[in-house]
């Protein structure tokens, strides 16, 4: 489903530009008003970032809606009949398959922190995304790093109080391949708090999930790069995706004294619950020129209204 279709492909990207410049407009405006903001803000909230700046988030979450995505959030209901709000417990984990998971999970999930790799600096402007939000940054290599990051966990889970912003944590610890749900390590579970588990089933007939090697069209394997990927975001109008958030997972008091065992049995739940979002349809289109246009429609709509 990855593969390259070159001058097509290059073809379909060029009208998605405009759509691009418009979209970094808005993300970095909102980025600049919020910079302000927040620098007012902590003068009450040392603990202030960027994920509480409105300024901010309605910049980022204009980017997104710029670049086609556009996903489709449905709340599971719990054992009471209700959906709980997102902000009931200090931890979301969700599976991981691209880059473009934290963009969908901070932006419509209640704009929570996130536990990532060091190597996410790398990536230009996700990188600095991730400093402005208080993100807890990993180095896997370092014993050091891997004990900070548990403490940090674990004092977030003392501090946070219902409604309070969330942490968001990828259990996996990389991205898998859309088929299962790799073992989750322990980290997120370590603090003994309740979880609230969220599913990411992309629905397009293209997937944004990168993995480093593809079939080309001749059914040969050839290395699947940065560059490739863009091309194939850029010419795709549409990246839609099903958010499922489940009902909140509170721990036995054996799994809270067991972070193993509480890591285990939420990945089969949710394991369990993947399939079956998988099961539910075929993928759809994805080029989305319908969307296309109606994003089109708002931009000149903005440009007008701007003169």
């Amino acid at each position: 489903k990855n593969v390259n279709r070159g001058t097509w492909q290059r073809v379909l990207s060029l009208p998605k530009l405009p759509l691009n410049l418009i979209g970094g407009g808005c993300w970095f405006s909102g980025w600049a008003v919020g910079q302000l903001e927040v620098s007012l803000k902590k003068k009450m909230n040392p603990n202030a970032t960027l994920a509480d700046s409105l300024a901010f988030t309605l910049g980022f979450s204009a980017w997104l809606f710029f670049n086609g995505i556009a996903p489709q959030i449905k709340f599971d209901v719990g054992p009471d009949g209700k959906a709980a709000d997102i902000r009931s417990t200090p931890f979301i984990v969700s599976n991981h398959l691209s880059d473009v998971d934290p963009l969908v999970l901070f932006a419509y999930l209640g704009f929570p922190r996130f536990v990532a790799k060091v190597d996410i600096l790398k990536v230009p402007v996700i990188g600095k995304l991730a400093i402005d939000i208080g993100t807890l940054l990993v180095e896997r290599e370092s014993k050091e790093s891997r004990e900070a990051t548990v403490a940090g966990i674990k004092q977030h889970a003392a501090d946070w109080k219902q409604g309070m912003q969330p942490l968001a944590i990828f259990p996996e610890g990389t991205r898998s391949n859309e088929q299962d749900l790799i073992p989750f390590k322990r980290g997120a579970f370590v603090a003994g708090a309740p979880v609230r588990p969220v599913l990411l089933v992309y629905t397009g007939r293209w997937s944004p999930e990168h993995p480093k090697y593809m079939e080309d069209g001749s059914g040969k394997v050839v290395k699947y790069s940065d560059g490739k990927w863009g091309l194939q975001f850029m010419s795709h109008y549409r990246h839609s995706v099903a958010v499922t958030v489940m009902p909140p997972y509170t721990p036995s008091e054996e799994e809270k004294r067991d972070p193993d065992l509480y890591a285990a049995n939420v990945h089969r739940v949710m394991q369990q619950r993947y399939k079956e979002l998988r099961a539910a349809g075929p993928r759809g289109h994805s080029h989305g020129w319908r969307y296309g246009l109606v994003v089109l429609a708002v931009a000149v709509l903005m440009v007008v209204l701007r003169k």
